[in-house]
């Protein structure tokens, strides 16, 4: 939407009011105010994917930590479940390595558990699942898995032997350990505009450098914003490749929430002008 139809939608959300409030004689109501969200994930680090692991293991003191001396569980089936922000599901698998651990790659931002499964004669615990928790992009999320410990029936004494090792207990082949939960292209970001001097440099005024207007990535798509009024939703697509750093300033203020409960306050049709924020 180029700026020109913007300000007419909105010049038309406004004349829409002046005739509600004309229609109930002048009165105003109270309506919720201005707000703004995103509509898609940006392929910068403000959304981008993140990462999920842990490990498996056997919790002798069930205090929910794996320590020195618990043993890691290979072979155990860890599910990722939950929903990205953007509400689609998410379900994956992965069995553990050698080690117990598992890694979930390229998790888009979203509402995550991780599940494990029983294996063989090792007992599940309550804390064989995680609770629910939020994934920011870029960010890890460590979510380990603890076990109660062996059925009786599968107990022997080569468990207890001074050489006794992973081969001693029953638990099943050891797996990748990762997987990828969702795809997004990769490809490299070329330079556009050098970097200014001193960027290497990080103390002073160059310790913070803005990449988004020095890179261009051919993964990069137009981002989607939504204006929520009292009058009804504003659908606005942005220009990041033309504009990145302008964008890149926009989600900033966006995702940190500024835009909640703002009102537009100047409407100047003489000027072609909208104002809030």
């Amino acid at each position: 939407m180029s700026v020109h139809h913007l300000t007419q939608k909105i010049k038309d959300l406004f004349a829409q009011m002046a005739r509600r409030r004309k229609r109930q004689g002048g009165q105003t109501r109270p309506h919720a105010r201005l707000e703004l969200q995103h509509l898609e994930d940006r392929t910068v680090l403000a959304t981008a994917s993140g990462t999920v692991n842990g490990v498996a293991f056997i919790d002798v003191n069930s205090n929910g930590i794996r320590d020195r001396g618990e043993l890691a569980l290979p072979g155990v089936t860890v599910r990722l479940t939950g929903r990205t922000d953007l509400g689609t599901p998410v379900t994956k698998d992965v069995v553990t390595d050698a080690r117990g651990a598992f890694y979930f790659l390229n998790a888009l931002p979203g509402n995550y558990r991780v599940i494990g499964s029983a294996v063989g004669n090792v007992l599940s615990s309550p804390g064989s699942f995680s609770p629910v928790a939020h994934l920011a992009g870029g960010t890890t999320r460590t979510f380990s898995l603890p076990f109660r410990g062996l059925a009786a029936n599968s107990v022997s004494i080569t468990q207890f032997l001074t050489n006794s090792g992973t081969s001693s207990f029953p638990v099943r082949p050891a797996g990748p350990g990762t997987v990828l939960v969702n795809y997004r292209a990769n490809n490299t970001p070329t330079l556009k505009t050098p970097l200014p001097e001193g960027a290497g440099n990080l103390t002073g005024a160059n310790r913070n450098i803005d990449l988004a207007g020095f890179f261009t990535d051919a993964d990069m798509t137009n981002s989607k914003i939504r204006f929520v009024t009292n009058l009804g939703n504003i659908d606005v697509q942005l220009f990041d490749k033309d504009t990145p750093q302008t964008v890149a300033n926009f989600f900033d203020y966006l995702l940190s929430n500024r835009y909640d409960g703002t009102i537009i306050h100047r409407n100047d049709s003489s000027v072609n002008v909208i104002q809030g924020g």
